[in-house]
């Protein structure tokens, strides 16, 4: 699980009474080279007095990491150490996203080779994507059966776009044989109609992937930097450390992609 800065302080107003002492959290450690800002706020765990039946209140300080701050989608945020005990954020904690954990794997030279060439596999993946088709096929949704290239990377619910010039159909692979090349999608979307025996199969997000290693051609060590961000950020290899296996680094990378590309790239 994972929260922004906002939903953290939403999630501490929920379970103290008071952020009003501290309004503003104050920055502890600005952002350092691995994108984290380590920051405080304060909030009052309050009560009635017993003898008054007053309010009574107990100021505490409670600390946090933020990954990426003010960076939109990019932007995540964990308890240090102190936190909320009737929360069901409590298990975004220091055991899943440790501040040193996310430092070691960073700073990592074996786990950043094997993320570049993760990186490296999944350019080269994104090269084959295009394909192309001449099974004579109608506009319509449900599922659609053609014969593509053979030896491509497609997989099941992957989305992908088979067009014909301003004709469309979107939809989610069902299966792909990578021998024969019999290729089957599940149409959800169509634009245009008719029925044509030319087509273009590409993955929906392809323009963005190519778009990618374009960027990665240009400046392979931010972008290598940015993944291994993603990489030691997820609990799996936090987990696992450098033992993890290059199955699942590749998966991480493939996985981050798309959003990464939509991000980073106009």
């Amino acid at each position: 699980m994972s929260m922004t800065e906002a939903q953290l302080l939403s999630d501490l107003a929920t379970n103290y009474s008071f952020l009003s002492v501290s309004p503003n959290p104050m920055i502890l450690k600005s952002e350092d080279d691995k994108y984290i800002t380590h920051l405080s706020v304060e909030v009052i765990e309050s009560g009635l007095s017993e003898m008054s039946k007053k309010p009574i209140g107990l100021i505490k300080p409670i600390r946090y990491y933020v990954y990426k701050r003010g960076q939109g989608g990019l932007e995540t945020a964990y308890y240090a150490d102190d936190q909320p005990i009737n929360t069901s954020l409590k298990d975004v904690t220091i055991a899943i996203s440790s501040y040193q954990a996310i430092a070691n794997l960073y700073n990592s030279d074996v786990l950043q080779n094997r993320t570049l060439s993760a990186i490296i596999t999944q350019c080269a993946i994104v090269f084959q994507e295009t394909s192309s088709s001449s099974t004579s096929l109608t506009i319509g949704t449900g599922s659609q059966s053609l014969t593509v290239g053979t030896g491509l990377s497609y997989s099941n619910g992957q989305s992908m776009t088979i067009s014909n010039g301003s004709n469309t159909m979107i939809g989610n692979v069902t299966s792909y044989n990578s021998g024969s090349g019999a290729l089957v999608v599940n149409v959800t979307s169509i634009t245009g109609s008719g029925t044509f025996a030319s087509w273009t199969v590409v993955p929906t997000n392809h323009t963005n992937r190519m778009k990618l290693v374009s960027a990665a051609n240009q400046n392979l060590p931010l972008v290598v930097m940015e993944f291994i961000s993603a990489v030691a950020l997820n609990a799996t290899v936090q987990a696992a450390g450098t033992a993890v296996a290059d199955s699942v680094l590749q998966g991480i990378v493939s996985g981050a992609w798309d959003s990464y590309a939509s991000l980073i790239v106009a």
